[in-house]
């Protein structure tokens, strides 16, 4: 379970970040970790990767690229020795009248890259990341890998969108759903020949109720932006559990699937509203449970770091996935 911890308040993307746009995500931090902490008192110890910013907007809003984690590192270092994991979350915002994601210009997004990587890694030593909006390049893999990062989990199999108001977007169209390394002449396709050394982990697909499949193409064309045909989105842990019904037994019962389940979220998702809350959260992580027991599978819970080193232990050099006995899930 990887959250997003962009501490954004009420006005998105202002130019100068407010201090109180990170306590209002911190204490609603604070809050979960106290949930995952009693949700399961029968069942083992829920994990969970913060994912944190540290990155050029950070430094131009805030004074500093991983300001986020020195004014929360004693809540943050409490999770870590707790077993949860810090990750890292960079976005790749630029001021140019407003905050637009900067997807062409090299030098800018490695400096980005490297700049909010090494910021971060000073305060917590980093093995996962998420990227936003999830982007990725060729060059960007490139550059994980040369920093030393163990996984990525952005990938969203078969999806592609495009909003160029804002210059966002992301093209995973031919991933795999399940774990693998990239090949180095496409992020999206496993590697047969030479590879990046950083292990991709998709993030599990959920398929969109009916009626959200048919308004979409509407709100897109609002919102300026062009998707890639899929009855399928990204499993949203805290998202309403009409959306993730089917999801995880459909998952489960899937002899090619891998037998992980990986899910994020933001902290503004925790917000009770129509779409997203902690209390959605509570109970599609209750539900998923029962459905392990009712199908006699062991429920374990696991940071990305630990996921890619329990896949890579089953199976090595081999990506190849077979059906297993338990199911784990590191979301």
């Amino acid at each position: 379970m990887g959250c997003d911890c962009d501490p954004l308040g009420p006005s998105a993307l202002p130019r100068q970040g407010r201090a109180s746009d990170w306590q209002l995500t911190a204490q609603i931090l604070k809050a979960l970790a106290a949930k995952l902490r009693n949700l399961l008192p029968q069942g083992p110890a829920l994990k969970l990767t913060f994912l944190i910013r540290s990155d050029t907007y950070m430094q131009e809003a805030f004074g500093e690229y991983a300001y986020c984690a020195r004014v929360s590192h004693d809540f943050l270092d409490e999770m870590r020795s707790e077993g949860h994991e810090i990750g890292w979350h960079p976005h790749l915002w630029r001021w140019s009248g407003k905050w637009v994601a900067e997807l062409e210009d090299s030098e800018f997004i490695k400096g980005c890259l490297v700049n909010g990587f090494n910021s971060l890694n000073d305060y917590f030593r980093l093995s996962s990341v998420r990227t936003g909006w999830d982007f990725m390049s060729n060059e960007i893999m490139e550059t994980f890998e040369s920093l030393g990062l163990q996984a990525d989990f952005s990938a969203l199999p078969g999806i592609k969108y495009h909003e160029t108001e804002r210059g966002i977007a992301h093209d995973w169209v031919g991933a795999p759903t399940r774990f693998y390394f990239p090949s180095r002449n496409d992020y999206r396709a496993a590697a047969v020949g030479a590879r990046f050394e950083v292990l991709e982990m998709p993030i599990t697909l959920t398929e969109s109720p009916r009626p959200v499949s048919w308004i979409r193409p509407f709100i897109d064309w609002r919102h300026g932006a062009r998707r890639s045909t899929t009855r399928y989105e990204a499993l949203n842990i805290a998202k309403h559990p009409i959306f993730n019904r089917h999801a995880f037994e459909r998952v489960l019962d899937r002899a090619d699937h891998s037998s992980y389940i990986l899910s994020y979220f933001h902290p503004s998702d925790l917000a009770d509203s129509r779409l997203f809350s902690m209390k959605y959260l509570e109970t599609n992580i209750w539900r998923l449970s029962v459905l392990c027991r009712k199908k006699k599978m062991q429920f374990v819970t696991m940071t990305a770091k630990e996921a890619a080193e329990d896949f890579l232990k089953l199976h090595g050099n081999s990506l190849h996935t077979p059906a297993h006995s338990d199911h784990r899930w590191p979301v």
